[in-house]
């Protein structure tokens, strides 16, 4: 692409911030005397978990380092355990030479947590995508080879893939889990996440035949990890039908906590 002249330069725009001319519009809610804005994130750089799953065997959960097995592992995961990622936004997270870019960069924001077995084969993976300026995280993707499916690991993954972010020191991170997937969505909701919306899937996925999914519902989940999460964000300014959706999330997300999910 050839480049063309006369645009304002970087330095430019940046100068502008520091000027009188940007007139800021957020409702500012004090936070806690706790809390600070500049504090950084702790994301473990060392996390590893032994477990025993249903079929008896021996699997370590830990972070994926930057060597071939690892990526290979982690690419061939969401080929086999998520092929619908194939052609979608997300299929660069099922190639090696990709997947290294984006987590091993020297900006990158994301962790990826692995399962092996006793042979120290990958056998599932997932992805979280730090803001460490919002203190916030995204839980990306998770997946399991579909000949260990039904051994507990998705369950053992989920459970200290949220103790990872837990301990990363985030405010707030969010999730997605697709409607077709009911056991994935009350694991999430036994862990203390919260429904946050329900909205169409952001892809069309192929089913391996020539042939693709509708786009499927999706349920949006949020999970706040801080005491002061809640005061950091202002009384929201909504339609009345957007105030009755979040009216009636509130009660939906209460008397989950209640019954226990």
């Amino acid at each position: 692409m050839e480049k063309i002249k006369g645009l304002i330069s970087n330095e430019e725009i940046e100068s502008l911030f520091e000027s009188e001319v940007i007139k800021y519009n957020s409702k500012n809610v004090p936070p806690s005397e706790n809390h600070t804005f500049d504090k950084e994130l702790t994301i473990p750089k060392e996390f590893n978990h032994a477990f025993t799953g249903k079929d008896k065997q021996d699997y370590r959960i830990r972070l994926a380092e930057h060597k071939a097995e690892d990526l290979n592992g982690a690419g061939l995961v969401f080929v086999k355990g998520f092929p619908e990622l194939h052609k979608s936004p997300y299929e660069c997270f099922q190639k090696p030479a990709e997947l290294e870019e984006i987590l091993f960069s020297s900006d990158s924001s994301y962790k990826m947590l692995l399962v092996e077995n006793s042979q120290k084969e990958i056998v599932a993976a997932t992805v979280i995508n730090f803001d460490k300026t919002n203190k916030s995280a995204t839980w990306e993707l998770i997946a399991v080879i579909p000949e260990y499916r039904g051994k507990g690991i998705f369950s053992k993954l989920a459970e200290k893939t949220d103790e990872f972010i837990q301990k990363s020191g985030v405010d707030y991170a969010s999730l997605i889990a697709s409607t077709f997937q009911k056991e994935n969505q009350q694991k999430f909701e036994k862990l203390g996440w919260k429904i946050a919306g329900i909205q169409k899937g952001l892809v069309i996925a192929p089913n391996g035949k020539g042939e693709y999914y509708n786009r499927q519902l999706v349920v949006i989940y949020g999970k706040n990890y801080t005491e002061d999460a809640e005061t950091l964000v202002p009384e929201p300014e909504l339609t009345k039908k957007g105030k009755d959706l979040y009216e009636a999330l509130k009660r939906i997300n209460e008397n989950a906590n209640e019954k226990k999910i």
